[in-house]
């Protein structure tokens, strides 16, 4: 799911897990954790909406992934991961 957005709607399909992890970073690869802007358990289904923070800035790319979160907290596999990048407002476009 790639997009360009005011603000970013991620969702994502049910896996069957009661919970999920999310993580949106700067590098596609996920290898620095400097580079990781947000890391949120999602418990109330499978969407989240990115808050407008200073942690995302406007014209760059960033790479969302999820994983499931089982019963027992094990933690599932790791999505494809996915991309969006922030447009500037209107305004200034």
């Amino acid at each position: 799911m790639s997009g360009l957005w005011n603000f970013v709607p991620t969702s994502w399909r049910q896996a069957g897990a009661p919970d999920y992890q999310l993580q949106v970073s700067r590098g596609r690869n996920f290898d620095k954790l400097s580079n990781l802007v947000i890391d949120e358990d999602v418990t109330d289904g499978t969407t989240f909406t990115v808050p407008n923070s200073d942690a995302l800035v406007t014209n760059r790319t960033y790479y969302w992934r999820v994983r499931g979160i089982g019963r027992f907290f094990e933690p599932g596999v790791w999505s494809e991961v996915r991309s969006f990048r922030i447009a500037p407002p209107a305004d200034l476009q």
